[in-house]
């Protein structure tokens, strides 16, 4: 399987062996006509949305030939700055992503915690395992916590229950 390095260095060179010529026919938004002279195919090329008509931007999503093909030409800096800025922005989602990962890894945690202690007609299976890379460390405080408030939770049982 191709890495996406090897697919963007293919489309690169693809860009840079076939004869494109690149118009500009819209300023706002900033829209460009590619066409191939090789196969007289025409594609539109909208930078600040980084889209292209193309087959292989419209259905697997990449950075097409047309778009390098921007890059190349006089026209890259609105190409380039749109890339840098859709880069910018799969960064910060990828941070967020990850961040939102953990969070659920955490629960995850504290529901495996909570499952462990508690004395249920349905248990458990044996061989279940949670879904998450091993926090014994957190897993161990959480349970310390929790066996203090069950703790609290039976002495206040037993004062109600008293009477």
């Amino acid at each position: 399987m191709a890495t996406a390095n090897n697919r963007i260095a293919e489309r690169l060179e693809r860009a840079e062996s076939e004869q494109m010529d690149t118009r500009v026919v819209s300023d706002d938004p900033l829209v460009f006509e590619v066409t191939n002279e090789a196969s007289d195919r025409v594609h539109t090329v909208v930078p600040e949305s980084v889209h292209c008509s193309c087959e292989d931007h419209t259905y697997r999503g990449a950075v097409c030939k047309h778009m390098l093909a921007l890059l190349l030409g006089d026209h890259a800096d609105p190409m380039a700055d749109a890339l840098d800025q859709e880069a910018a922005e799969a960064t910060e989602r990828l941070i967020e992503l990850n961040s939102e990962a953990e969070s659920l890894q955490h629960q995850i945690a504290s529901i495996d915690s909570a499952l462990a202690l508690t004395d249920s007609e349905q248990s458990v299976p044996e061989d279940w395992e949670p879904a998450v890379p091993d926090n014994s460390e957190q897993v161990e405080i959480q349970s310390a916590t929790a066996d203090t408030s069950m703790d609290e939770f039976d002495s206040m049982v037993a004062k109600l229950t008293e009477d």
